[in-house]
């Protein structure tokens, strides 16, 4: 099954600001998935969040090329944001670190996917 990724500003809204790369102004068109998608992707080095819904679990993948540990430990830091906003929900949050490689020869996910826009 083919992953569909889609760029975040078809999900949300409003326009992505160049500056911080995502607006915080933001109206989510999917309420939970897309607030997720939209926090994850507000860090520096995340590049794209995948994201399958099971009820009111939520199984997120966030990709990311080589972090750092301050990179790291801000993703982290935002789940537990997360998870404190949403304390009815499930949560199996997932780092894929792609060093170098492209994604589809490390995974392959049959779910939704948030991208940032880059500008050029």
């Amino acid at each position: 099954m083919a992953t569909t990724t889609f760029d975040i500003s078809s999900i949300f809204g409003s326009e992505i600001s160049s500056s911080a790369g995502v607006s915080s102004q933001l109206v989510p068109a999917e309420p939970i998935p897309a607030l997720l998608a939209h926090k994850l992707l507000c860090i520096p080095d995340v590049e794209t969040v995948y994201i399958k819904v099971n009820g009111r679990a939520f199984h997120v993948w966030t990709i990311v090329d080589a972090p750092d540990d301050s990179i790291l430990a801000k993703i982290f830091s935002a789940e537990n944001v997360l998870i404190k906003e949403f304390p009815t929900s499930g949560f199996d949050f997932n780092v894929i670190e792609r060093r170098g490689r492209h994604l589809r020869s490390i995974i392959t996910l049959g779910c939704p996917g948030w991208t940032k826009a880059f500008q050029k």
